[in-house]
């Protein structure tokens, strides 16, 4: 994925909102020139920064116009996934802003960014932990041959627990090789980590490669972005394993990874990120605590599933059907819902289906209460089908799974499934307790990525105007 043309970003951004914008930007350009850099414009008012007689009432207005115009370009970048830290761009787009000879700064600063080649694909580097690859241990056990899970695209690759710190390097290589990652990455800064950091996952734990066009300017500064690409990276594998799972013999179960050669730690306490240096064919990176949301970054670690790649070898329409519906809802998100100043049909509705995912994956949760597992899928559907709160919302739910799942191979298992869900559901928070051999949550959670397919490809009846755009979308 190659940066956007400056010159289209460029002319996407010309409205009359921006226009006026960067005209008054351009008009008090000289005001802007007094200070060094962002940090002395935006601190003025401190001491030991630059002093002007410069009508505080015009800084004001350039502070608001200046931030009008860079949200505008970080919204426009995001929506193409690619995610430069706000430091950096009001850097940047300081320093353009202030050149007397500039007289398209959007278009310049973009040309900027693109030149010094930030933006180019790096990754992030996950521990998990509870995965296992069908086969993997057997493999592992009797063959020097390498085996994980790749994903082209949505830039993934996971590989079981090397068990040896040569091999998750290798490991790394191959994953930048697949995902088409052609800067170099010096293994001395992985090796520094090692001995200063409790890095033992990366050899202990099954490792997740994901893809990213990320520059941070500041520690934290794009871990929502990171967060979010995660939570698209374990959703879409756990989708894929709830329907091999429906359909799969299960054929090598005892010889998964996960039960082979497995020392695995829960000692997992940072993740890496790694990124291009500015005007050099190296990546650098960061060994991230997880200090901040630290509860969602844990939990993204458990991923309790069996892959089978022999399966899906054979499936790959099934898999595309999967991983693009995926994908056009986490497009659908950043376009119309991430950020978006006014809510209407296509923002509510991408926000919903994309928080409808966290509780599909909370349905993973190992946990010896199963009715935590019926209470997250039931949630996750009630999201996914229906506007808003009101009675009748089971049946309501299974009339429009109906719908949607019609001429779909078994979709009466499917609903009757999903109506034992919701009767779990009722059991469970009306009594604290669920026989677990009374229900398998399996088959529900099926039911789910097929309703999610099947609704996706209704997306187009969003730009109607209604209050009920779910209902609008299944029963017309």
């Amino acid at each position: 994925m190659k940066f956007p043309n400056p010159k289209i970003i460029s002319k996407k951004l010309d409205n009359k909102t921006i226009r006026a914008s960067v005209s008054f930007l351009l008009e008090h350009r000289d005001s802007l020139a007094n200070y060094k850099n962002i940090e002395d414009f935006v601190l003025r008012d401190e001491e030991f920064t630059t002093t002007t007689n410069v009508d505080p009432k015009i800084l004001q207005g350039c502070e608001y116009h200046f931030l009008q115009v860079r949200n505008a370009i970080l919204r426009k970048l995001r929506i193409r996934n690619f995610y430069l830290g706000a430091s950096v761009l009001d850097e940047v787009f300081f320093q353009i802003l202030t050149s007397s000879h500039v007289v398209d700064p959007i278009k310049e600063t973009l040309e900027v960014i693109r030149d010094s080649g930030v933006l180019r694909p790096g990754f992030v580097l996950y521990p998990i932990h509870s995965f296992g690859v069908i086969g993997g241990g057997l493999i592992s056990s009797f063959t020097p041959a390498e085996i994980d899970f790749f994903i082209p695209e949505l830039g993934l690759i996971v590989t079981p627990q090397t068990n040896s710190y040569e091999t998750s390097i290798k490991f790394i290589k191959k994953g930048m090789h697949y995902l088409d990652i052609k800067k170099r990455l010096k293994t001395d800064l992985i090796e520094h980590w090692i001995r200063s950091r409790p890095l033992k996952w990366l050899e202990r734990n099954p490792l997740l490669i994901v893809r990213m066009h990320n520059f941070p300017g500041e520690y934290y500064e794009n871990q929502l972005f990171i967060v979010n690409k995660l939570r698209i990276a374990i959703v879409s594998l756990m989708m894929l394993n709830s329907i091999q799972d429906f359909i799969s013999s299960k054929e090598g179960f005892l010889f998964s990874s996960a039960r082979t050669n497995n020392w695995e730690t829960f000692d997992i306490k940072h993740y890496l990120v790694f990124y291009p240096k500015p005007h050099s064919n190296e990546l650098t990176g960061d060994c991230v605590p997880m200090n901040v949301n630290r509860f969602t970054l844990s939990e993204l670690s458990e991923l309790p599933i069996e892959i089978d790649p022999k399966f899906w070898r054979y499936r790959t329409n099934l898999k595309t059907a999967i991983i693009q519906t995926v994908i056009s809802v986490e497009k659908g998100f950043y376009r119309y819902s991430f950020g978006a100043k006014r809510e209407n049909n296509k923002s509510r509705v991408y926000r919903k289906i994309f928080r409808s995912f966290e509780f599909f994956r909370r349905s993973f949760r190992r946990t010896d209460d199963v009715g935590e597992q019926i209470i997250n899928l039931a949630v996750a559907f009630e999201i996914l089908l229906t506007d808003f709160y009101t009675r009748g919302t089971a049946k309501k739910i299974l009339d429009r799974l109906s719908k949607l799942l019609r001429g779909v191979k078994g979709v009466r298992k499917f609903k009757k499934s999903v109506s034992d869900l919701f009767e779990m559901r009722g059991q469970y928070v009306h009594s604290g307790f669920v026989d677990k051999n009374q229900f398998s949550i399996d088959v529900a959670r099926t039911a789910y990525v097929y309703t999610l397919i099947k609704l996706n490809s209704k997306m187009i009846y969003l730009s109607y105007n209604t209050e009920t755009p779910i209902k609008y979308m299944i029963e017309g």
